[in-house]
């Protein structure tokens, strides 16, 4: 299954263990994000890498923001999602899908969304 991935860490600025993993998810087209696949993903990360890496919430998304030149915007999202305004965070005109950036001012907005997990 191919899929695209955003993997970001909501923690303090202390760097403490205050905080929560969040992964956003894009599956792959014939694919849901489901319980199933929650649980698949969480156990192939706590077996491959450590329970450390193993996300608190996990999100559908239909694209990962990315710049024109192809790169994951996890810094502007972390800030996105603290509920900085997209204009501040970013120039949309910079980004290549900025409709993918109204997700998560809503999740920071904290609109419901479909969570998984």
């Amino acid at each position: 299954m191919s899929v695209a991935t955003l993997h970001l860490s909501n923690s303090t600025s202390s760097g403490g263990d205050v905080g929560e993993l969040i992964l956003f998810l894009v599956p792959a087209e014939v694919r849901k994000v489901h319980d199933h696949l929650r649980a698949t993903v969480k156990a192939a990360l706590r077996s491959k890498l450590s329970p450390r890496h193993v996300p608190d919430s996990v999100y559908e998304i239909e694209s990962v923001p990315r710049t024109l030149s192809g790169k994951k915007l996890e810094v502007p999202v972390k800030r996105i999602l603290t509920g900085v305004p997209i204009g501040e965070v970013v120039d949309p005109a910079a980004v290549s899908n900025p409709e993918s950036l109204t997700f998560f001012r809503d999740v920071g907005a904290g609109k419901k969304v479909q969570v998984v997990g």
